[in-house]
C-alpha cells in the first residue's frame, strides 16, 4: 500500500531561516510502498522513500510577502533534495499515524495511507522496472495535487 512518511528535519534547516519566518517545525515529505522492502548494504529492510517536498509549520499571521518569499527559498531547498531517501522499516513502524493535510503531533514523525483507487496496488505486484517508476510518479503526482 502507497503511504505518505512526514519526517521531521527541522534540525537540518538554518535557524535564521526558521526564526525569520517563525517556522516551528519543517517536514520533509515522502511516498511510498509499503509492501516494498529494500535491502541497502545491511541486513535491516528499509523502505524506498520519494521526496515530495518539505513543509514548514508556521503561523497564520505572515504577510502574503513573507509566505510567499519563505515558499521560494524551501522550493531552492527542495530542489537539492535527494529524490529517494531510505528509512529502515522498523523506525517506519514506530511513527504515528496522522490524518492526511495534518502534522504529526509535536516531537514527532509520522505516517499515513493513501486511501482508494490505485493507492490500494502494491508497486511490488510489477514486475517490470518501468511499471513501478510510471506508478511512483503517479503517486507523486497525486501527492503534488493533494493536500498531504
Amino acid at each position: 500500500m502507497i503511504k505518505i512518511l512526514k519526517v521531521d528535519q527541522t534540525y537540518a534547516w538554518d535557524k535564521e531561516f526558521l526564526q525569520k519566518y517563525r517556522i516551528s517545525r519543517m517536514f520533509g515529505v515522502y511516498i511510498f510502498d509499503s509492501a516494498v522492502v529494500v535491502h541497502a548494504a545491511e541486513l535491516a529492510g528499509s523502505c524506498e522513500c520519494h521526496f515530495v517536498e518539505s513543509q514548514p509549520e508556521y503561523p497564520d499571521t505572515l504577510s502574503d510577502k513573507d509566505r510567499e518569499e519563505m515558499f521560494d527559498r524551501i522550493l531552492e531547498a527542495d530542489i537539492q533534495t535527494p529524490g529517494v531517501a531510505y528509512y529502515h522499516v522498523s523506525d517506519v513502524k514506530q511513527m504515528v499515524p496522522f490524518r492526511r493535510g495534518f502534522f504529526p503531533p509535536k516531537g514527532k514523525s509520522g505516517v499515513v495511507s493513501i486511501r482508494g483507487g490505485w493507492s490500494r496496488k502494491s508497486m511490488s505486484n510489477w514486475d517490470e522496472e518501468g511499471r513501478r517508476t510510471e506508478l511512483i510518479e503517479e503517486a507523486l503526482e497525486w501527492s503534488r495535487q493533494n493536500s498531504v
